[in-house]
């Protein structure tokens, strides 16, 4: 890596239009688009990155938070973890793969906390680096892309790929929506970092992920390969509009019978009661707290918002939110009256709960 910067040249062009001339021209400006960028950045290329969007604000991850795969790289975890990652995938897999990631993983999380990235910590003062959360993630990257020297387009969407004479990639152009005009950007090499094809999903940030990469890679003649494993759904309720998963950890859901509708993620069938004299959870005005852990008025047991139909809020039942910091203990009559859940059976399914591209 270099130290040295080293941007990308701006050519003359006719009126109505920019020209770069670049090492490497990324293709959108999340995670992967970041990445690549300062990654490239660092080792003397001159870098262009243009993004339909703001990048650092635009995208799935920069309106969530997202989980990553960080494990201390001791043989024993290591191995524990790939295996527990390959029983979930059906042993479709490739460890060399996995292992790159994992050490790609912990190399770069640790360089956040380096950039002053703030991870929490637990009880006893260790870092916690296997999540980010998406706004201050981004807003990071971002700031590191422009001082390693990349020139950034935003809101300049790519609209096809240039070819040289032997049918070879070189270089992108699109438009400079907010200039009303036009921008083309001569390249050694091109990373198309373009994201999904989820915005159908209406998830958060999904509004971008229109496929633009897949059409220009298959434009250009590119083969494609595991796109049957891109299209992973979530469950979301009919009357939300947020389709991520991450408050399926503090909630349980069932359906009209009563069934479980939703795999727990926590489970409080171990939790002790409160302690001698405590008062339950609802309607609480003070913590209960025991030798254990603290409970309070946020973590209280609660229902579907009063704003949805009578009909949602009779399937959907909110059970308990708990806190990140420590176990919560549950109230007595709901620590005795927890029962695993249970996947639904096919075809139960009510019609106000429906699968959402993620």
């Amino acid at each position: 890596m270099t130290n040295q910067i080293h941007r990308a040249e701006r050519r003359s062009a006719p009126s109505g239009s920019v020209e770069y001339d670049a090492d490497v021209l990324v293709l959108g400006g999340g995670p992967a688009g970041t990445w690549a960028a300062v990654s490239a950045a660092e080792r003397g290329a001159r870098v262009v990155l243009a993004d339909k969007g703001f990048c650092g604000t635009s995208g799935s991850t920069a309106a969530a938070g997202t989980g990553v795969w960080y494990v201390d790289p001791t043989p024993t975890d290591r191995e524990a973890s790939m295996a527990s990652r390959e029983k979930l995938g059906g042993y479709l897999q490739d460890r060399r793969w996995m292992v790159r990631t994992l050490d790609l993983t912990f190399q770069q999380s640790n360089r956040l906390a380096e950039w002053g990235y703030p991870y929490p910590v637990d009880d006893h003062g260790k870092s916690q680096r296997n999540s980010l959360q998406g706004p201050e993630y981004m807003r990071l990257m971002r700031k590191r892309t422009k001082q390693a020297g990349v020139t950034v387009l935003d809101h300049s969407p790519a609209l096809e790929l240039l070819l040289d004479e032997a049918g070879a990639v070189a270089g992108a152009s699109g438009l400079r929506r907010q200039k009303q005009d036009r921008w083309t950007v001569r390249a050694k090499a091109v990373v198309i970092a373009t994201g999904g094809c989820a915005f159908l999903s209406k998830t958060l940030g999904s509004n971008v992920l229109t496929g633009d990469g897949y059409l220009m890679a298959a434009e250009a003649g590119a083969e494609f390969s595991s796109m049957e494993f891109s299209n992973p759904y979530a469950i979301s309720p009919a009357f939300g509009s947020v389709t991520k998963t991450l408050f399926y950890g503090w909630a349980n859901f069932t359906y009209e019978d009563g069934s479980w509708c939703c795999i727990q993620r926590r489970s409080f069938r171990d939790c002790p009661s409160p302690a001698s004299g405590g008062r339950s959870m609802r309607g609480s005005t003070r913590p209960t707290r025991t030798s254990s852990c603290t409970c309070g008025p946020r973590n209280r047991i609660s229902s579907c918002p009063s704003t949805a139909p009578e009909s949602i809020r009779s399937r959907i039942v909110f059970r308990l939110r708990c806190d990140w910091k420590a176990p919560c203990v549950a109230p007595a009559a709901f620590a005795s009256s927890t029962r695993p859940a249970q996947p639904p059976s096919p075809g139960s399914m009510p019609p106000e709960m429906r699968r959402r591209a993620n």
